[in-house]
């Protein structure tokens, strides 16, 4: 018995090193790191309490307990990576996906969770919700992109909460008008290149809008309002009332 468990552990933990489990526990080191001594302890115990079983015949049910404890808790480890970069289209799991995003990924969790509405407005049509993951590498920066369609009055109570939260509209100073015409030669009259370019000088980031379906692109236009909260629009939202598209990014 001993021997088959060494191997069992033994297995496990090659399968950890060489099959990418560094990878997924980096993933979501934010909560990680606050398991790894529980999990410590949590297996010394369950090496203690087996030994005196196998020596004495006693601790029969604190063995089973641990045990029992210890593959739920393993288990828990190994999904939060896969809750992060998974469940994209399922709106059961915007919470916990925003949960292991702001405390597992993000440094300002407090923020994020803030910046991301509470719940999901009631009515909640093509919903998108993409969380990246820790990853090391140079100039990498995991953010995580909302995108769903509702009713006017959730478009203003999820405006109103961006107000509060500190959003706010960054200054154009050239309407759609203007700026088509400067750049409808160097773009050759491709309306949606020059319509990003627009849509960029009034905060909303490239890589958002290239991380959307053409037919949420295709939503997007000189009325819709985008807010930040911060000069770099790192963190914004984008509200289309003519759609009902929201746009979250951050």
């Amino acid at each position: 018995m001993q021997i088959s468990i060494f191997l069992l552990n033994l297995i496990i933990a090659c399968c950890y090193i060489f099959l990418g489990g560094a990878f997924l526990t980096i993933a979501v080191m934010g909560i990680v790191k606050y398991l790894c001594i529980p999990f410590i302890l949590l297996n010394i115990f369950l090496a203690f309490f087996y030994k005196k079983y196998k020596e004495y015949g006693t601790y029969k049910k604190a063995v089973i307990i641990l045990r029992t404890v210890a593959v739920i808790f393993t288990l828990f480890c190994v999904f939060l990576p896969f809750i992060c970069v998974g469940f994209k289209t399922g709106k059961i799991m915007y919470q916990p996906k925003k949960m292991v995003f702001s405390y597992g990924v993000r440094v300002y969790s407090e923020e994020t969770m803030k910046r991301f509405p509470k719940n999901l407005p009631e009515k909640c049509e093509d919903y998108y919700f993409k969380t990246e993951p820790c990853m090391p590498a140079q100039d990498y920066s995991p953010t995580a992109y909302l995108s769903f369609y509702t009713d006017t009055d959730a478009i203003k109570e999820l405006e109103r909460n961006c107000r509060e939260n500190d959003g706010f509209i960054p200054e154009c100073e050239i309407t759609y008008e203007e700026y088509f015409e400067e750049n409808e030669e160097y773009y050759e009259g491709d309306l949606k290149i020059i319509m990003l370019g627009y849509l960029q000088k009034r905060g909303l980031p490239p890589y958002v809008y290239h991380r959307l379906s053409d037919k949420k692109q295709a939503e997007l236009d000189k009325d819709t309002i985008i807010y930040n909260f911060s000069e770099s629009n790192k963190y914004g939202y984008a509200f289309d009332y003519d759609s009902g598209l929201v746009v979250m990014w951050g």
